[in-house]
């Protein structure tokens, strides 16, 4: 406030008054500062005249502030005028008007002290639902006004929308068969066939076992073969019945269904079969689609997922099953005493025409052209008559003839043709093609006008986007002044869905179908498509152009024949009455050509080239200009200014060096079989660049330069998990990566629950409070994490959803500062189990549930409220405890943890920050992350320990199965840990379940790289030596030196590396319960081993160290890696594995030493004497000078008597097994000796 001076003030008031008018006009002065700072340059403008921040600010809100009614007016037009944006959920879209109505309402209560009902709120949530939700606008009016309620409407919406299919299908109770997953091409080596491999090759003898389950007849007249089960693993329905068939369209190669045990059964075909169902006494009769024909299926299935993808409900309560669709149910089903659902429905096998009858085999006539092969009845008769045989004339047919020579009936002209432009559209789909273009299609969509000729094609990715493509088509036909009045298209599902539908019929515009299989009644466009191929093939093959450009070339051939082709109308051409532009046919040029492109002036230097060279690969529509490809930068630029070569004269070999002529026609797809379509409406537009006026980089100095860039690895070498899409049976439950997915996934009663109980535990935790959003803050998103926790053996134990905060929005300093947070080291672990072995101590396994929750903030963090638990206000949660996801949650709750573990007498040890002890009670207590094990021999010191925990936090109590390590603790006293679930999940991941196991995991003599070609990126070779290296390093110390070898060729593998992987995994079957055994009655001396391989790998010539330590009969820690300079002698490469492993040595006798179980110093075993000499005495000085100094650490450590070095034989080296390949004898033997047993 500006301090006033009264007129009889005294000296002393007036020189306080100066003193706070100078503070009040530097504060002044500041304000202004403030304000002038954050207003753009018309604002600034605006206040120049002022001379106060008050007369600032006043002058702004009398420009810009609004009255009462304005704010008002704003409110009611958001909320009346808002729509539902497509991207959103209808939870989110709820939320939003509830913020809309609850602001218009507080603005209504200010100004007129009324609000408005919340009713109005449900109308206008009703009134901007999408047409999917049509129906259930009049069941939600059939409910009492006085019922009603947002919380009861945002429920069912939101349960509806779980139910609607993700591609929605008018067809009643049709599968549909989904597109199989992209996966990798594999080639069976018995028939020498692509898509499975030997072991699952149909043409082995392996015959499907009949079940030997009970029937229970709920269909009179159905046996048990003929009754339908209702599968919630099948991907298509099946039937072994060849008659049930109306129609029926053979496979062009048998595929492979996947059944129980892993084994394959062919399908043949497939086909429509009608049905009746019973619903409420009476049957209704309905008709199967797509049922796959499969002769060695035992019972008939009824496929659930593909009814459920087609907008069906399936509900299975106690004996019965229900199918329902629109609140009605359309199949019901009885379960039978072996769990399986048998539904009601008896097959409605194809009648005969009733002008055909039947003749039995006793019939003469019939009789003889059965024995004549089935030959011309007619011509049957006169050959016997000529041989005085007499038969009776009968007017019969022969069913075998039916099925063997039934041919299909001609299809006749039209009757009539359209006389006018747009009275008839042809569509219809081409691809996929063999490979992608430029610009990443590989569809193409065409539409082709009945009358004109005139056609119009969209490139795409995926088939998809058919509906966004005739959007755009029907809008350039209006533009010309046509008027569409038939659409006629095969029933494929890129066509016959509610969105092509809805659009057509919005239009006016009558929708007609090809029947199935039946491309004939759509030969118009079935024709332009290989018209369009031939053509684009063609230019392709006689300029030596790569695929690539495919879309280009049919782009061309589009756009020629537009301008040249023939018509209804003599001398017009297809463009001419399309939209009456004319063309000058000297324009055109041969495709493929070699051009220069002028550079612009503005895109150029001095001295840099005018032109640029290029291949002619089109035209640019009705712009005056051309599209020119730049090999070397792989663009299409457009540019008006463009030089030909000779036409004739030139042709460019395809980058792959392979000719052209091998481009296949693609597949051209009718009826069912068509998928859906991704659009653009220019092809390949999103490389497409111009070079003129509005020029871009594509012509850049820097771009033309003849550098070679990089080739970083695509995405697309990442192999993608394998997918089988024609399964009977699921063996794995999946974790969905969403929370749509979740809601909607099998275990969708699992995943609510899951959320429900996390949600509780963050509430009952007070992790946090909604408030307000502040200005100056962003919140931080959130997302659901799903995880299904196994046990040992791979059972399910239990489902667990984690909300978790997107940290990776975070800013340091204002969200977080510090982010580190130890975790325990393997060594640690097997360590303690060792000693919890030798003094027989007891183990338990606990884990905190929501650890992170527990640890306290210290600074403000907002985040958006959890997906599916809005609560429609807008506020955002202000948290108060830490929280998954968060930069700084591990540390937060590892603080927390170790004071509370201090709090119940334990100390942290100095050798790992992660174990703590008690020394009194003997209790050791292990801790990663939220996973513990605690062993002490005084179990009523563990008990109390526990009661505590569980006081602290929330904990469940489990076996000693820990981080995917299972411990078994033996009747006498010994501790077995090994992998056994984690070994049979990498052999049946990677299809090697059924291998011959072997004895080694490398053989003797194996190099480690040959001349053989690179692995494909396709290969899983990251992926396998991952899942080997935690093996390894857990509990297969046998195993580490192999998978060490093939990890250091991970940038280029070969194909020997990829055998030798493969053998890893063949030895890992003969030893999956093989693990490491901890000895209650062994001496308590650390042993430790050291060995190396003196320049083994062949291509670095570098040595290899191996190491290993033992305590209490079994490792607790090893090493097998490549040295990291190159050792000159054996002596050099022994020395400088010893130095390595004294570091190891010494940590490990520190922490023996605070577990109180040595009390001597550890003792190193080489089998080198010159190398054990060098570490005793600085001799061989000339030979040994130029070794780094690091090294030397371990003469240091042994003249400080902190180690020891002693000579140990070759033959009783277990550092050995480390370093190379060894025989199997050898092999087998030092395994044992480092504590190592196989209990399979």
């Amino acid at each position: 406030v500006c301090p006033v001076l009264a007129e009889d003030a005294t000296p002393e008031v007036t020189v306080l008054y100066e003193k706070s008018m100078k503070s009040f006009m530097k504060d002044d002065s500041l304000a202004q500062l403030v304000l002038v700072g954050s207003m753009d340059d018309a604002n600034v403008e605006l206040t120049a005249t002022c001379d106060s921040a008050k007369s600032i600010w006043e002058k702004l809100l009398s420009v810009y502030e609004q009255s009462s009614g304005q704010r008002l007016d704003r409110l009611m037009e958001q909320f009346f005028r808002s729509e539902k944006d497509g991207d959103d959920d209808v939870v989110t879209h709820i939320a939003k008007l509830q913020k809309n109505f609850s602001e218009l309402n507080d603005e209504l209560k200010r100004v007129a002290k009324t609000t408005l009902p919340e009713l109005l709120l449900m109308s206008r949530i009703m009134s901007t639902l999408p047409l999917e939700f049509f129906e259930f606008k009049s069941v939600w009016e059939s409910i009492p006004i006085e019922e009603r309620s947002v919380n009861k409407l945002t429920e069912r919406l939101r349960l509806i929308e779980m139910r609607l299919p993700s591609k929605p299908d008018s067809t009643a109770l049709v599968a549909t068969k989904k597109k199989a997953a992209k996966k990798v091409e594999r080639k069976c080596y018995v028939c020498r066939k692509p898509g499975h491999i030997a072991k699952d090759c149909w043409k082995k003898d392996k015959k499907q076992k009949t079940s030997g389950d009970a029937f229970v007849c709920i269909v009179e007249g159905v046996t048990e073969k003929e009754q339908w089960i209702a599968d919630s693993g099948a991907s298509a329905h099946m039937t072994s019945y060849r008659k049930y068939f109306l129609d029926f369209k053979e496979f062009p190669s048998p595929k492979p269904v996947y059944v129980g045990n892993n084994n394959a059964i062919m399908a043949y075909g497939q086909g429509t079969v009608n049905v009746d169902m019973k619903v409420n006494g009476k049957w209704v009769s309905n008709h199967l689609s797509e049922v796959w024909y499969v002769p060695d299926v035992s019972r008939n299935l009824f496929s659930v997922s593909q009814t459920l993808a087609n907008g069906f409900v399936f509900r299975a309560e106690g004996n019965e099953c229900s199918f329902t669709r629109d609140g009605h149910v359309r199949l019901r089903g009885i379960r039978t005493v072996n769990g399986l659902y048998a539904l009601k429905m008896r097959v409605v096998c194809p009648e005969v025409p009733a002008e055909v009858c039947f003749a039995s085999a006793d019939q003469s006539l019939q009789l003889w052209h059965e024995r004549l092969c089935h030959q011309n009845k007619t011509y049957v008769k006169e050959f016997l008559g000529q041989r005085g045989i007499e038969v009776c004339e009968s007017k019969v047919s022969c069913e075998g003839c039916l099925y063997g020579k039934h041919q299909r009936g001609r299809f006749h002209e039209r009757p009539s043709r359209p006389i006018v432009t747009g009275a008839l559209i042809h569509a219809d789909v081409c691809g996929p093609m063999q490979e992608r273009s430029i610009g990443g299609s590989r569809y193409f969509v065409c539409f082709k006008d009945d009358f004109s000729r005139f056609r119009r094609v969209f490139f795409m990715e995926s088939k998809s986007e058919v509906p966004n493509c005739l959007k755009v088509f029907l809008s350039e036909a209006k533009t010309a002044g046509h008027t569409i009045k038939d659409f006629l298209s095969d029933g494929g599902g890129e066509f016959k869905n509610s969105q092509v539908c809805g659009m057509l019929q919005s239009c006016g515009i009558n929708i007609r179908y090809s029947m199935p299989y039946t491309p004939e009644q759509n030969g118009a466009a079935e024709r332009e498509n290989r018209t369009i191929v031939e053509a684009a093939r063609s230019i392709l093959h006689h300029k030596g152009l790569p695929l690539k450009l495919w879309a280009e070339a049919v782009n061309t051939a589009v756009y020629v024949l537009n301008r040249t082709g023939p018509t209804r109308e003599k001398e017009k051409t297809p463009i001419e009455l399309w939209s009456a532009s004319s063309f000058n046919v000297h324009y055109l040029k041969v495709f493929g050509t070699k051009c220069f492109v002028h550079v612009p002036k503005q895109r150029r230097q001095k001295l840099d080239p005018k032109s640029v060279a290029g291949f002619f690969v089109g035209y640019c529509g009705e712009k005056d200009g051309y599209r020119v490809w730049l090999k070397k930068q792989n663009k299409i630029i457009l540019s008006r200014d463009v030089i030909f070569e000779n036409e004739a004269s030139y042709s460019v070999i395809a980058q792959n060096g392979k000719s052209c002529s091998v481009v296949n026609e693609p597949s051209v797809g009718h009826g069912s079989e068509i998928e859906l379509i991704k659009s653009s409406d220019v092809p390949d537009s999103d490389v497409c660049q111009e070079i003129g006026e509005a020029s871009c980089d594509a012509i850049d100095s820097k771009e033309s330069s003849d550098e070679q860039e990089r080739n970083l690895r695509d995405r697309s070498m990442l192999k993608k998990p394998a997918r089988y899409d024609n399964c009977v049976l699921l063996a794995e439950h999946a974790e969905p990566d969403t929370y749509k997915e979740a809601i909607a996934s099998k275990e969708s009663s699992e995943w609510p629950a899951a959320m429900k109980e996390e949600m509780d535990s963050l509430e009952a935790n007070n992790t946090w409070e909604l408030v307000n959003l502040p200005q100056d803050r962003k919140a931080i998103g959130s997302r659901w994490v799903y995880k299904i926790k196994k046990n040992a053996d791979g059972t399910v134990q239990r489902f667990k959803a984690r909300l978790v905060a997107k940290g990776y929005s975070q800013k340091v300093g204002v969200d977080f500062n510090e982010t580190f947070s130890p975790v325990v080291r393997w060594d640690t672990i097997r360590t303690v189990l060792s000693v919890a072995a030798y003094k027989k101590l007891k183990l338990v396994q606990f884990d905190v549930k929501t650890a992170f929750l527990y640890g306290d903030l210290q600074e403000d963090i907002y985040m958006h409220q959890p997906q599916g638990f809005e609560d429609g206000t807008g506020q955002v949660c202000k948290l108060l405890k830490s929280i998954y996801g968060l930069k700084q949650a591990p540390r937060v709750w590892n603080e927390r943890f170790k004071s509370f573990a201090m709090k119940c007498g334990l100390k942290q040890s100095n050798s790992d920050p992660c174990l703590f002890l008690n020394d009194e009670k003997s209790i050791y207590l292990i801790v990663y992350v939220d996973d513990g094990i605690i062993a002490s021999v005084d179990e009523q010191a563990v008990k109390q320990f526990l009661e505590k925990l569980k006081s602290e936090f929330s904990v469940v109590i489990g076996v000693a199965n820990y981080l995917g390590m299972q411990i078994e603790c033996l009747e006498d006293g010994d501790i077995f840990v090994h992998q056994e679930g984690y070994c049979r999940k990498i052999l049946k991941h990677f299809e090697m379940s059924e291998c011959n196991s072997v004895s080694t995991p490398v053989e003797k003599g194996t190099i480690t790289t040959d001349h053989s070609e690179f692995l494909p990126a396709t290969v899983p070779y990251r992926e396998a030596i991952g899942s080997l290296m935690f093996l390894a390093i857990v509990s297969r110390p046998d195993i580490s030196y192999a998978v060490g070898v093939l990890s250091q060729v991970l940038d280029k593998p070969q194909q020997v590396h990829w055998s030798m992987i493969k053998r890893i995994m063949r030895y890992l079957k003969g030893t999956e319960k093989c693990g490491i055994l901890f000895k209650c009655n062994e001496d308590n001396t650390l042993q430790c081993f050291t060995d190396s391989d003196y320049a083994g790998d062949p291509l670095s010539r570098r040595s290899t160290s191996g190491m290993i330590f033992m305590s209490y009969g079994g490792a607790v820690s090893w090493r097998s890696q490549r040295q990291s300079c190159i050792a000159l002698s054996t002596t050099e490469a022994e020395f400088i594995a010893a130095s390595q492993a004294a570091k190891e040595a010494i940590w490990l006798g520190n922490l023996l030493s605070e577990l109180r179980c040595v009390s001597t110093i550890p003792v190193l075993q080489i089998d080198n004497q010159s190398a054990i000499r060098l570490v005793k005495n600085p001799e061989f000085h000339s030979r040994t000078k130029h070794i780094d100094i690091r090294y030397k650490f371990i003469r240091e450590q042994y003249q400080t008597k902190q180690l020891d070095v002693v000579y140990c034989s070759s033959e009783m080296q277990a550092a050995d097994i480390f370093t190379k390949p060894l025989v199997k004898d050898r092999f087998l033997k030092l395994r044992k000796s480092i504590g190592m047993h196989n209990f399979g």
